[in-house]
């Protein structure tokens, strides 16, 4: 049985004029279930209807894009800092 490690998903953020980043924290038993979970945040610049088909980066103004750049393990010290810091925030 394998421990559940923590991952930082780096997300490109497009709304419509800006390009910025964007990031978020990952529990997860290996690095492709962190992958998974973090690309299926993914989304082009569309506004679902059905609130069970929204991700995290939808803003709700249908102009908002979302690219997963990379995902990284780090240590459980390191993810409490960004959350501390507020850079990052638990997605699960």
């Amino acid at each position: 049985m394998s421990s559940i490690k923590t991952y930082l998903a780096k997300f490109t953020i497009f709304d419509g004029e800006h390009e910025y980043n964007g990031q978020f924290l990952v529990k997860a038993n290996s690095s492709e279930e962190a992958e998974a979970i973090a690309e299926s945040q993914e989304h082009e610049p569309e506004y679902p209807a059905e609130e069970e088909n929204r991700t995290y980066w939808d803003y709700g103004d249908a102009t908002t894009k979302a690219g997963l750049g990379w995902v990284t393990e780090i240590t459980e010290e390191e993810a409490a800092m960004l959350e501390r810091l507020g850079v990052a925030s638990y997605f699960n």
